[in-house]
C-alpha cells in the first residue's frame, strides 16, 4: 500500500503541518480503526507555526525519544494487541503496553498515519479515590507531552508527582464556570510544597495531570487558589 503523505489538517483557524518524509514500516489497523494499516513515516524536525515556531517532532524521529521504544517493531505489540482504542478528536488513540519502559504509551494515528506517541502514566487511585467518596474507579494519568513541560519550566520529578498523588497532605477539588473540575494535590517534600493540579475528563473517567510545580510563595500560594476557586478540601 502506497503510504499517504501527512501535510496538515485544519485546526479551527490555523494549520498544523507536518513534514511528508519516507515510510519507516507499515501495519494492520486493528479493527476498531477504519484505515486497513497504519504507516510509520520516518518523521523530521519541524518548526511549530502555532507555538512561536517551537522546533517539533513528529512519526519515528519523535517516538524512539521514548523512554522503551527503540526499534519500530517495539510498536507492533501496541498495535496488534492494545489495551485500549478510543479517539481524542480528529486522532484515534491507540493504547497498549510499554515495551520496555514505564506506563503505557499511547499512538496517535490521523487517517492511518503514525503521527507522534506518548507515554500515558497512571497512578494508584486507593488515596484519590477514597478520598472523594465518589469517583473510586477513575484514573488520574501522567501523559508524556504535559511531563515534558512540567520538567522544561518546573523543578519537579516523577516520584515528587507520585508521592503527592498516592499520599497528599491536602486534597482540594473546584469546579469553574465552564463546569470543568479541578484537582490539587498539595504535599510538603523536603520542606517545601509540591502541586499537583489536573482537570477531571468524564468520557474517560480519569484525572488528567496538567501541571505540577513548587511554588515560590509556598502554601500562601495554595491559599490564594483556595480563595479564587472556591475550592472545596476532600481530604483530609
Amino acid at each position: 500500500m502506497q503510504a499517504e503523505t501527512f501535510e496538515g489538517e485544519s485546526l479551527e483557524t490555523y494549520e498544523y503541518v507536518t513534514p511528508p518524509t519516507q515510510t519507516e514500516e507499515t501495519r494492520d489497523s486493528p479493527n476498531e480503526i477504519d484505515t486497513p494499516e497504519i504507516t510509520l513515516p520516518s518523521g523530521a524536525s519541524f518548526l511549530h507555526k502555532i507555538e512561536d515556531s517551537h522546533e517539533r517532532k513528529h512519526g519515528w524521529e519523535q517516538i524512539v525519544e521514548l523512554p522503551g521504544v527503540n526499534q519500530p517493531e517495539d510498536l507492533e505489540q501496541i498495535i496488534e494487541a492494545p489495551n485500549v482504542v478510543d479517539q481524542d478528536g480528529r486522532y484515534d488513540l491507540i493504547i497498549g503496553d510499554n515495551p520496555g519502559g514505564p506506563g503505557q504509551i499511547a499512538l496517535s494515528v490521523y487517517k492511518g498515519i503514525l503521527i507522534s506517541a506518548s507515554i500515558v502514566e497512571t497512578y494508584p487511585d486507593s488515596e484519590y479515590g477514597d478520598h472523594s467518596g465518589e469517583r473510586s474507579e477513575d484514573r488520574t494519568v501522567l501523559k508524556e507531552e504535559q511531563w515534558r513541560h512540567i520538567q522544561n519550566d518546573h523543578d519537579v520529578t516523577r516520584e515528587e508527582i507520585r508521592r503527592t498523588i498516592e499520599n497528599p497532605d491536602e486534597l482540594w477539588v473546584a469546579e469553574n464556570a465552564d463546569g470543568i473540575v479541578w484537582y490539587m494535590w498539595v504535599k510538603v517534600i523536603d520542606g517545601k510544597e509540591v502541586v499537583v493540579r489536573g482537570a477531571y475528563v468524564d468520557q474517560l473517567g480519569e484525572v488528567r495531570i496538567g501541571t505540577s510545580f513548587k511554588p515560590e510563595r509556598g502554601y500562601e500560594y495554595v491559599q490564594d487558589w483556595i480563595q479564587g476557586t472556591g475550592a472545596n478540601q476532600i481530604y483530609p
